[in-house]
């Protein structure tokens, strides 16, 4: 993966992108309309990986261990797999 320097103000702004597209995506009202920016931009697959995976998280936090494993077949099956529906780009780790 490409590393590049970041000069301490480039990081502070990326900290800063960060956290608010965090609060975005965490709040009822703002994530559908960016949800439908992403669609859009046809680029979807990534939020709603990252709502898999809040999920996921949440049936982990709950103990929940046969939901959770079950939840993540189907997060395989829908966003890793080559034949996946909604396959996000993810490079690949060896």
């Amino acid at each position: 993966m490409l590393q590049i320097p970041l000069k301490l103000n480039e990081m502070e702004d990326l900290d800063r992108s960060r956290e608010s597209l965090l609060r975005v995506l965490h709040h009822h009202e703002l994530r559908p309309i960016f949800v439908e920016f992403c669609e859009q931009e046809h680029n979807s697959e990534n939020v709603e990986l990252w709502l898999g995976l809040q999920r996921f998280n949440a049936l982990h936090a709950a103990g929940d261990t046969d939901k959770q494993a079950r939840y993540a077949s189907k997060i395989v099956d829908k966003f890793v797999r080559d034949s996946a529906p909604k396959q996000v780009n993810m490079r690949e780790v060896c």
